[in-house]
């Protein structure tokens, strides 16, 4: 019996070059390659030996090593046997070596949810990316793997996300990716949106290069370095470290890095220039309150790598006591603390009399839409959390990353807490993550802007008629808009701030679409460092309620004309719908 022709409908199937990169995919590839051969034997893994087949295991060396890229072909090219020549770069590239083992987790963690693709395709590259490690040797926790997995979800996922959180028993990895599997992303974000939402932990921004890639800059960094006629660090290789010109990751060099995440050094000759010259080099000089204010950002930075955890320090400076440990933002969890009874007896009553009640309520009868990539005739259910979610967008609020991380645990703490105990679980998270979510953020906005604060929802008012708006991604303005709240008056006001902005762009690691958003008025407002104005909002007809600990706020007063007297023809009183 002759053996099998290697026919072009299998060598399509044989499609990868084997870069060193790529091993755990080409391993899959070659193995249905085999499967139509009828060749597994190749791997241990069915009938046959090599003897039996002899022509057939010549013809398949042949083709593994014209499928091997030029630089690790000498692993293969002495080689006469199938299962010898495919167990060589096995033995290479599962070897556990430290490169191998950084590749690897370089390659684990840099594994982003691409929103265009079906959510079971970043799973089964999570799930692969884990076993290439396995086989090193290396193991995986489940708990490891199922956060990192959480993390790096889509925000448009944000939403499952906090479902599964709010549970009382820590889900399994299978729970989890059984969920994410049943799910669909929320409608209401785009998918091409990168932005914050609740209960979003980590700040997403451009992937990683290819982990390789980084290694090679790694190792052929200079360690010592020149200044530029510009008056910034240069290295050997001419890259202008610091330079705010350049598209580059100002830690490894390189496109496409945010600095906080980069796995690179600095070089310790630009260490050494950041901290004996924190004033970056300047065309024209700037002026006296500039330069205070460039310092103070500086010394906020403190030349450290900016995380997560500290994002807050840069944009809420107001809230935020710097010598506080282990805190993220303890000026917001005073308030919420504070406002922690009110606002839970305010979502046990859930009052259709209060503003946001009542809208949050009509948002929710509205037909709802399909989800896309759900079956059809599926329907987003009303106590869905994503309508909560969807609801936070459309008044006028844009949660962030590390305003949804302090928040958490008093989420948490709102869903158990006793006033709310005899409400079915899916209402209860459906009125905590969406007017209790709203309501607690409301609160840290009042405070952002200096005014009073208070639960009665008349703020919903300012959002939805944009007298409040969102900075959204302006870049470093919304850094100096929230530093003239600290540092005083700044006299010209957006102009001036924008001056800052370019004054400060010399040192900041953050790429520019990855500012957090925060809220501002429209008018231009005066804040001093140590007495902040307070502004009471004047509305028509109602009355401004102070402090957190009111029920829901005083009712509207409204102004209604005074009946005249009774007089002695008038017909009798009757109640409507009743004859006399």
């Amino acid at each position: 019996m002759s053996p099998p022709a290697i026919t072009s409908a299998l060598t399509a199937t044989l499609t990868v070059t084997l870069d060193g990169s790529n091993w755990a995919t080409f391993v899959k590839k070659f193995r249905i390659f085999l499967l139509g051969l009828n060749a597994l034997w190749v791997l241990d893994a069915g009938p046959g030996t090599e003897a039996d087949n002899i022509v057939l295991d010549r013809m398949i060396v042949s083709h593994l090593y014209s499928h091997v890229h030029d630089d690790f072909q000498y692993l293969v090219e002495d080689l006469v046997s199938a299962t010898a020549a495919y167990k060589a770069p096995k033995g290479h590239f599962e070897k556990s070596t430290m490169t191998n083992r950084i590749l690897g987790h370089a390659e684990l963690i840099a594994i982003r949810h691409n929103a265009t693709k079906e959510v079971s395709v970043y799973i089964r590259a999570m799930a692969d990316a884990a076993k290439k490690l396995t086989a090193m040797n290396v193991t995986i926790d489940e708990t490891y793997h199922k956060d990192l997995l959480l993390i790096n979800l889509h925000p448009s996922f944000s939403a499952v996300r906090a479902v599964l959180l709010a549970r009382a028993t820590e889900p399994t990895l299978k729970e989890v990716t059984d969920l994410l599997t049943a799910s669909s992303g929320d409608p209401g974000i785009k998918q091409e949106d990168d932005g914050f939402s609740p209960l979003a932990f980590l700040a997403r921004g451009p992937p990683h290069p290819p982990p390789r890639t980084a290694l090679a800059a790694k190792s052929s960094s200079p360690l010592t370095g020149t200044i530029s006629a510009d008056g910034f660090p240069q290295d050997s290789q001419g890259y202008r470290w610091c330079d705010p010109t350049s598209s580059n990751c100002h830690r490894c060099g390189r496109t496409g890095h945010i600095a906080h995440k980069c796995m690179h050094t600095m070089p310790a000759f630009v260490k050494d220039w950041i901290n004996s010259n924190v004033r970056a080099p300047q065309r024209n000089k700037p002026s006296r309150k500039a330069s205070h204010l460039h310092e103070a950002v500086v010394n906020i930075l403190d030349d450290e790598e900016i995380s997560s955890s500290q994002l807050p320090k840069v944009r809420l400076h107001r809230m935020l006591d710097h010598d506080h440990n282990n805190h993220q933002n303890p000026r917001a969890s005073d308030i919420f603390e504070a406002a922690m009874p009110a606002v839970a007896k305010l979502l046990a009553e859930f009052n259709s009399n209060h503003p946001l009640v009542r809208h949050f309520t009509r948002f929710s009868k509205k037909k709802p839409k399909k989800i896309e990539g759900k079956p059809p005739g599926k329907r987003i259910s009303k106590t869905d959390s994503l309508t909560a979610h969807s609801w936070m967008y459309s008044i006028g609020l844009c949660p962030t990353a590390e305003m949804s991380a302090v928040m958490e645990r008093f989420l948490e703490r709102l869903l158990r807490r006793e006033e709310l105990r005899c409400i079915p679980s899916l209402e209860r998270n459906r009125r905590v993550f969406g007017v209790g979510s709203a309501l607690l953020q409301i609160l840290v906005i009042q405070d952002e802007l200096g005014e009073q604060l208070n639960l009665n929802g008349d703020f919903l008012d300012d959002l939805r008629r944009r007298r409040v708006v969102s900075c959204g991604r302006e870049g470093l303005k919304v850094i100096h808009f929230m530093m003239s709240a600290v540092l005083g008056s700044i006299a010209g006001g957006t102009s001036t701030i924008e001056k800052h902005a370019k004054l400060e762009k010399q040192l900041t690691i953050w790429e520019d679409g990855q500012r957090p958003p925060t809220y501002r008025r429209l008018a231009n407002l005066p804040y001093t460092s140590t007495d902040p104005i307070i502004i009471v909002v004047k509305r028509v007809a109602e009355e401004v309620v102070e402090g957190v600990g009111e029920e829901r706020g005083k009712k509207r007063a409204k102004t209604l004309p005074k009946p005249r007297p009774r007089r002695k023809n008038d017909p009798p009183r009757t109640l409507r719908g009743l004859s006399p």
